[in-house]
């Protein structure tokens, strides 16, 4: 497979994994903005927890903390995608749209990221990857008041940053690598 098809795999299996976020029913009737705002209102969570369970995962803090700490940033991370691309359907239903490109976008912008990561590892990544992820939510929430046509990019790069944590996350848990040592 190639990066890109991997990440498109990753990508919809984080959307499956953080569909515990609003009612099934509620979800599929919400419009943009109410899941903008349940998006927004994880940040906090997903921060702190990739903080702890993904950039300080090498300090001397308790392993059972560090671990708990990556599965609450996986976690939240994938419930960010999840709400991400509802609010994107949404969107695209309500305005007429096809909203496939701008997931395209997605996939294409996370593998030249993560490919510029793996030449140049910063610290503090997740960090700018929370923040990023909260900065274009806030662009989001202002495309829909005042510019609808940059509602669908500010969420393609809000779903470029929640995928990268998700695979952060994943990257770090032990029994992930080694199911993927074998292929």
């Amino acid at each position: 497979m190639t990066t890109q098809e991997c990440l498109r795999v990753s990508r919809t299996r984080a959307i499956v994994v953080g569909g515990h976020s609003l009612d099934p029913g509620e979800e599929r009737v919400a419009h943009p903005v109410d899941l903008l705002a349940a998006a927004i209102g994880g940040l906090a969570e997903l921060t702190a927890a990739a903080i702890v369970g993904l950039d300080l995962a090498d300090c001397t803090l308790p392993g059972i903390a560090v671990e708990r700490a990556r599965r609450q940033a996986r976690m939240e991370a994938c419930r960010a995608l999840r709400l991400c691309q509802r609010a994107l359907e949404a969107d695209a239903r309500n305005a007429g749209y096809d909203w496939r490109p701008w997931v395209d976008a997605t996939i294409h912008d996370t593998a030249l990221r993560l490919e510029r990561r793996r030449s140049d590892p910063p610290s503090g990544d997740s960090l700018r990857h929370a923040e990023g992820l909260a900065r274009s939510l806030g662009q989001a929430c202002r495309a829909l008041a005042y510019d609808r046509m940059a509602f669908p990019e500010a969420l393609s790069l809000a779903q470029t940053h929640a995928l990268i944590l998700v695979i952060a996350a994943e990257s770090q848990d032990p029994a992930s690598r080694l199911g993927s040592a074998g292929r």
